[in-house]
């Protein structure tokens, strides 16, 4: 079976693909099923899909559309209720498991955690920002159509929940069966802890009171029903029990409710930004707003659609009540933007009346906590109180207030604005993941939930990532250790360690010291306030400085501020560091050291828009070369580190840049990594280089940056390639190059034309295309290949200058019309009879793709005449330069006219076989071939000639046969061996009566070849050869021989009509007669020798001659001298008839034919060709395409294998007429 991935080609690498699910969810609801008992019930023969004892886990999700594919006939039925169903892949169980009811255990629902991406999302997310360019603040304000849906009802929002469509409302089902369950096991956990169910109880009962929720009591219940549980957290200062609703439940294939449901656009500030100003203010405070999803009222319509099922009293003779939402709630993917749209759309109602607290609630609010804060006590009490009364107008509480300052506390209780404070014990509060201690006012990691779980700690790669996403820093106090954790990780992926294989060695050693140090971070802390000392006042002379750094392990970049103290000394403060794990594909130190120099760009860009008021950014390398690229020209370097540059120079200014040693740079903890003991008491790392404290003057000085430019990690990053000229190209909407047809250009420009002209409402035209815009089309392009060509012309037209002298218009005399057309002034420009075009025709190049389209639209317009009816349709409107060759060598490439002009393929004459000019006995090599039909006396068959002619010789020997069959061509050519003897080679054509002969003969030539002829003929058989089909002139050798047989009968009978025995001897007399004729030439002279003919080597002399003298014998004839004697005579009659056959008939063919032959057309593989067939007029003709070609012993082609659209046939190139279009 093969599986594809059906994926659209035109597809790129950026597209995204919906995700179906992260894991496929294997349910294990047959854990405790007894399988010895199920195997008893299954069939021994059947083979199961999937073992039930060892079962895999599942791999791949077939869609319901390929079930069909997969089934293999139809069920069987085992028993009651139990199917077994051939599929694909094996046997497989369908129905209910026997015995299942009888089991103890049930699972009521099973749940895929996706833990390792959740856990890798929350390792990267933050750790991305400011390190891929995209921290660019953007505007958070836009709520779209949301806006006109939030209305006012009671002093409180409401809003309806974010549809994706209106249609699939109707395809959501209301999950009431998964929220019975679910509620039924809540239920059992109730009758276990008495404390939970009155927890529960009392949320709720708090719930009905104050209107947020409320019974359903519809009979036609239409909406959804969401499971919830309880999330209890004992260190919660206010509200410990959460009841948390299920929204994303559903059963089977349907969706749920969050699956319909729009999570909208992010309107909350970034987190890393709010911290950023948290650290600003000397007096910090922050508050929260109670229940904030809660206070937010849901439309009517949409209030079935946040439905649960609950009871007060635990009885379960009632069917279990069911309760509906009046407020958006906790858990519904559109609730926090419509949170955040409404707080929004509300603050912005007081902007002119409370503009700092505005701006506060704007930039400072994270989802429903407040965090900022103000130089002095007076100006935070305001803007608190200004924030508590922005808010309560919209029936928000905001609570839980606490602060650094005791003062700000204190007038918090005294004042008026009923602000709540937070009167719990503990100083350590939750600041946006991090821990703010108010008494000390420090920044502290919160390690509770990690070293809780720090005991398990196995060499996992799964466990590894869990610990490592644990450990929130957003803004990058503890780089230099957690980048140990990530590179581990990258080594770990390389590795190819799977999630839950145990690993070992060196990694093992580097996991468990990781692990161990996590506890000393518990000692970490770094003050809140950028400015601790209290004698900095003026914030003027506040600078930011920004360090990079990179590694072969890791790159990244710390920032500090740097500011002046009243005793005129200087202090420092970390602000933010962000490091990043080198790529996998290698890259040189300096294209790294530059990736940290970009960190350190995009951090001092962000900044200086969170700091107003900075006097100066610095930003520090200590790798010169990386100096040299930023401070130089990028156009230099290749495109990596020339894009990289352009970007540093762009978001900073390339003379703040500055070199200092490296072990003077803090970042370079961040590329190698050091311990949570030495981190925490780094001076270097939270304070950066003891010189940033000290005067400017005693800084590292700018020294010039001298590196080798040879080094081969340098010398690779320059361009090698040298510009010679530089041309300005204008992309074109539309590209003449890829339309074949005029009429469809112009249609195209047309649409795109009337389009322009309707945005600049300019004649706006509505239904088909009109002469008038075709035209206007025709003459857009017209004036572009104008301006291509003759721009100079075109220009100097428009000034009235002269035309150059190597103009090749020179001779046209031309000018330009109203529409900036060129056009040929002529002699006829006074004639009033005949139009514009005939009088100055339009000037096109010879070379231009309107051209060539012009042309062939002219060319089918006179119907695919020649040469010159093509060039006076087109003279009828255009005048082109070099027109008739240029229409010659188009119409060159006409496949219609070609398939109708194109010649046959030719070749020159071949050489003649070794087999006819090497001396050989008569009959040895042999043509065979059929003449006829002729009419005998006294019979209604049919009487045929068979042919055999001496290659060599040019013997001939007539058969007369009654027949074409195969067994009487074998019965006379059996009588011709008889008569003269075997031959070796027998050429013909491909008639079906030869080629079963090749068959028959093989066999007689086995019975044949006995003791007596083995040791002449051992080596030899008779080998057949046939010429190629509808080929007659490769065996002409015989071909003539058959004319010159026919042209003797036709003279000798006329019209007569004779018997068998007349016809035989009519034709052994013709045979004798062709065989007396002579081969070489015959002279005039009485003293030459007489003329040599075929018949001297079969009888010494001429059929016809006279006997020769007889020689005087002795009387005793059978004495071996008389025997001899004779012989030797004939011996050397021999010699001379062979003597003579060489110099007399052999070297005058050389004269014979002519060896040039004209037009050769050249055939290749995959050519089409159009096969001529004698029967057919030539448009009937088939068309082929050559699948081999056939050279001859010269190696010049004659036939090609040929493949038509019902068979595969050998034809000569004679008989091939080339389509292909020749370069």
């Amino acid at each position: 079976m093969e599986i594809t991935e059906n994926v659209n080609p035109s597809a790129n690498d950026n597209d995204e693909f919906p995700k179906i699910d992260e894991e496929i969810t294997g349910a294990d609801v047959y854990s405790n099923v007894d399988f010895k008992h199920v195997n008893k019930v299954i069939p021994a023969t059947c083979n199961l899909s999937d073992s039930l004892e060892n079962s895999t886990p599942i791999q791949i999700l077939l869609g319901a559309d390929f079930l069909c594919n997969v089934l293999r006939g139809e069920a069987r039925k085992i028993n009651k209720n139990l199917f077994l169903q051939p599929t694909l892949f094996g046997d497989t169980l369908i129905g209910q498991i026997p015995d299942l009811q009888k089991r103890k255990h049930s699972s009521v629902f099973t749940v895929s955690c996706a833990v390792v991406e959740t856990d890798l999302k929350r390792l990267w997310e933050l750790d991305s920002f400011l390190l891929d360019g995209t921290s660019e603040n953007k505007s958070r304000d836009n709520l779209g159509d949301f806006g006109k849906e939030l209305k006012i009802k009671n002093g409180r929002y409401e809003a309806p929940l974010q549809w994706k469509t209106n249609e699939i409302k109707e395809k959501l089902s209301n999950n009431f069966d998964v929220a019975e369950k679910r509620f039924i096991a809540l239920e059992k956990k109730f009758n276990k802890d008495q404390a939970l169910f009155e927890r529960y109880n009392a949320v709720m009962q708090e719930q009905v009171n104050e209107g947020i929720i409320q019974m359903c009591h519809d009979e036609c219940f239409t909406g959804y029903v969401m499971p919830h549980r309880e999330v209890f957290r004992e260190t919660s200062s206010s509200t410990k029990t959460r009841i948390v609703y299920d929204a994303s439940s559903k059963q089977g294939n349907n969706i749920s409710l969050n699956e319909c449901l729009l999570s909208g656009e992010n309107l909350n500030p970034n987190l890393i930004d709010v911290i950023l100003k948290f650290r600003e203010h000397k007096i910090g405070f922050c508050g929260d707003i109670a229940r904030a999803f809660l206070q937010i009222e849901i439309a009517e319509l949409d209030r079935n659609y946040l439905c649960f099922l609950y009871y007060k009293n635990c009885d379960r003779s009632q069917p279990v009540p069911m309760y509906h939402f009046n407020r958006h709630c906790f858990g519904v993917t559109c609730s926090p933007f419509v949170l955040a749209a409404a707080i929004k759309t509300h603050i912005k109602e007081y902007r002119d009346k409370y503009p700092l607290a505005y701006e506060m609630l704007n930039k400072s609010l994270y989802v429903d906590d407040l965090f900022c804060g103000s130089s002095t006590v007076q100006d935070a009490l305001k803007l608190s109180s200004d924030a508590v009364s922005i808010l309560k107008d919209a029936k928000m509480n905001m609570r839980k207030f606490d602060t650094n300052s005791k003062e700000l506390k204190n007038l918090w209780r005294n004042s008026d604005s009923m602000i709540e404070i937070n009167e719990q014990a503990d100083s350590h509060l939750k600041v946006l993941g991090l821990v703010w201690n108010n008494i000390d006012d420090t920044l502290g990691l919160d390690l509770r939930s990690l070293l809780s779980n720090l005991n398990d700690n196995e060499c996992t790669k799964r466990n590894v990532l869990h610990t490592a996403a644990k450990l929130f820093d957003p803004s990058g106090f503890i780089s230099p250790f957690l980048i140990r954790i990530k590179c581990l990780l990258q080594e770990l992926w390389q590795a190819g360690v799977g999630w839950d294989e145990v690993f070992s060695g060196q990694l093992k050693e580097n996991w468990h010291a990781w692990c161990k140090e996590i506890k000393d971070l518990q000692n970490f802390k770094i003050p809140r306030y950028y400015f601790p000392c209290t004698n900095f006042i003026n914030k003027e002379d506040l600078q930011l400085h920004v360090f990079s750094d990179a590694s072969l392990r890791s790159f990244g970049a710390v920032a500090y501020l740097r500011y002046k103290t009243s005793k005129n000394s200087f202090q420092t403060s970390f602000v933010i560091s962000k490091t990043r794990v080198a790529p996998i594909k290698k890259l040189t130190l300096p294209r790294l050291e530059l990736m940290g120099a970009i960190i350190a760009s995009r951090i001092a860009k962000h900044l200086k828009e969170i700091f107003k008021n900075l006097e100066r950014i610095i930003l520090w390398s200590d790798s010169t070369i990386v100096l040299h690229w930023i401070k130089g020209s990028a156009s230099k370097y290749k495109q990596f580190v020339s894009n990289r540059v352009i970007e540093i120079q762009e978001i900073t200014d390339p003379s703040n840049w500055r070199h200092c040693s490296g072990k003077q740079n803090p970042a370079d903890m961040l590329t190698r990594g050091i311990s949570s003991k030495d981190l925490i008491t780094s001076e270097s790392w939270w304070h950066g280089p003891e010189w940033l404290r000290n005067a400017e003057n005693l800084w590292p000085k700018a020294k010039g940056f001298q590196y080798d430019s040879k080094e081969p990690e340098i010398a690779s990053e320059f361009k090698s390639g040298v510009i010679i000229n530089t041309a300005i190209v204008q992309e074109k909407i539309i590209d003449p190059e890829k339309f074949s047809c005029l009429l469809k250009l112009l249609r195209v420009t047309s649409w795109i034309l009337r389009f322009v002209n309707t945005l600049k409402k300019k004649n706006v035209e509505k239904g088909p295309l009109t002469s008038e815009e075709l035209s206007d089309a025709e003459m857009f392009w017209v004036r572009i290949v104008q301006n291509d060509c003759y721009s100079s012309e075109i220009q100097c037209l428009k000034n009235n200058k002269p035309l150059p002298r190597d103009s090749k218009l020179l001779c046209l005399n031309p000018f330009l019309d109203n529409n900036d057309v060129l056009r040929v002034t002529g002699k006829l420009g006074k004639t009033t009879h005949l139009s514009t075009y005939e009088k100055h025709p339009i000037i096109l190049p010879p070379k231009a793709k309107l051209t060539a389209l012009l042309i062939w639209e002219s060319h089918k317009r006179v119907f695919h005449s020649g040469v010159s009816h093509t060039l006076v349709q087109i003279r009828e409107k255009f005048w082109i330069l070099k027109a008739r060759q240029t229409i010659k060598s188009l119409l060159g490439k006409c496949t219609i006219c070609k398939r109708f002009n194109s010649s046959p393929g030719n070749q020159v004459i071949a050489p003649l076989p070794d087999v006819r000019v090497e001396q050989s006995s008569p009959f040895t090599i042999i043509g065979v071939d059929f003449a006829g039909p002729l009419f005998v006396k006294d019979s209604i068959n049919k009487q045929y000639i068979l042919l055999i002619t001496c290659a060599v010789t040019r013997s001939v020997h007539l058969e007369l046969v009654g027949d074409l069959t195969t067994d009487t061509f074998l019965l006379a050519f059996r009588r011709f061996i008889s008569r003269l003897g075997l031959c070796s080679v027998v050429v013909s054509d491909n008639a079906r009566t030869f080629k079963r002969a090749e068959l028959e003969i093989k066999l007689i030539w086995n019975v044949l070849n006995h003791a007596d002829v083995k040791n002449f003929y051992s080596a030899n058989g008779i080998k057949w050869n046939y010429i190629v089909e509808r080929a007659a002139w490769w065996g002409g050798f015989y071909e003539r021989m058959v004319r010159t047989v026919k042209t003797a009968l036709r003279k000798t009978l006329g019209k007569s009509c004779l018997t068998v025995e007349h016809l035989l001897t009519v034709l052994t007399e013709i045979e004798g007669m062709i065989n007396s004729r002579p081969i070489t030439y015959v002279g005039s002279d009485t003293e030459e020798p007489i003329a040599l003919t075929p018949a001297h080597f079969l009888l010494g002399k001429r059929v016809t001659s006279l006997p020769s003298v007889r020689l005087h014998l002795d009387s005793n004839l059978s004495s071996r001298k008389c025997l001899i004697k004779p012989f030797n005579y004939r011996e050397k009659l021999m010699r001379s008839f062979w003597y003579r056959w060489k110099n007399e008939y052999l070297l005058n063919l050389r004269s014979a034919h002519s060896s040039f032959v004209k037009n050769i057309s050249p055939f290749k593989v995959n050519d089409v060709v159009l096969i001529k067939d004698d029967h057919l007029p030539r448009n009937f003709w088939k068309l082929g395409k050559i699948l081999e070609l056939f050279p001859g012993r010269d190696g010049k082609v004659r036939a090609c294998q040929v493949k038509t659209e019902s068979s595969i046939i050998k034809r000569p190139v004679q008989l091939l007429y080339n389509l292909e279009i020749q370069d």
